[in-house]
């Protein structure tokens, strides 16, 4: 798998947890999981 790709995906299982753990708006969790990525791809 490509390091990327791995590094995505556990970001994805972390913000899952997260958004599990607080109940954050929905919208909310999306945008911090795209700021997220786009800070990944600089």
């Amino acid at each position: 798998m490509y390091p990327a790709a791995e590094k995505s995906e556990k970001g994805v299982r972390e913000y899952t947890r997260l958004y599990e753990a607080y109940r954050l708006p929905h919208d909310e969790v999306i945008m911090r999981v795209c700021i997220q990525y786009a800070d990944s791809y600089k």
